[in-house]
Order: structure tokens, then sequence, then C-alpha cells
């Protein structure tokens, strides 16, 4: 005890019952409770309080995860532009305009380099 001030066990605000009246119902706290000296580890809006068994938060992250790129897959081939023409297609693939003989003679040798 510290002076005349009581030192009592601390209930955590998310753990109070949430249909009771209270005073201040945002903290769930009444006129005259007494007051810890560590009350902001305690208030409603303090980090979360209770303890989570190990396999039980992989396998609710996995689910998360799972579904989140199941989600993103699923958008990616639903919602996929297409292609807004057809793909364009040359004649011989631009040989002449490439810098092909203009004679029109097939030159494999040189067509199989370009190629490699």
């Amino acid at each position: 005890m510290n002076g005349n001030y009581p030192e009592e066990e601390f209930t955590p605000a998310q753990f109070k019952d949430p249909y009771a009246k209270y005073d201040d119902p945002q903290l769930r706290r009444n006129f005259g409770d007494y007051m810890p000296e560590n009350a902001e580890l305690y208030d409603f809006w303090s980090p979360e309080m209770s303890n989570v068994d190990m396999k039980k938060g992989g396998r609710d992250l996995a689910i998360f995860v799972a579904s989140i790129l199941g989600f993103t897959g699923l958008c990616y081939t639903v919602f996929a532009p297409e292609r807004p023409a057809v793909k364009r297609s040359y004649p011989d693939g631009l040989y002449k305009e490439l810098g092909g003989y203009s004679d029109g003679s097939d030159k494999s040798d040189i067509m199989a380099a370009r190629e490699a």
C-alpha cells in the first residue's frame, strides 16, 4: 500500500460487463473507482490482454493470408483486361523492313542467325 491508497486487483476494461451502467461508458469506469498507477495499461484502448494458443494464431493467420491471396487471384483472373484488338501479324515477320534482301531470295542462314 502506498500511503492510504488501496492496492487492489484491477480488472481491464475489456473484461468488465458491457451492459452495466457506468459513469464513463467508453472506458467502463464509475466516479470514485480507484485508479491504479498504470491505468493506461488497463483502459479500453490498451493492447489485447487475452492469450491465444500458437496453433490457433498460426491457423488464423494462414486463413487470412490464403483468403487475401485467393481474392486477389480471383480478381486477377476474372477482371483481367482483354486485348483491345487482334495481335498484329506481318508478312514474313517484317524480314524486308528489318534489313533483309529486297529480291525476296530465301537466305535461311541469315534468318537462322537472326533467330538465334
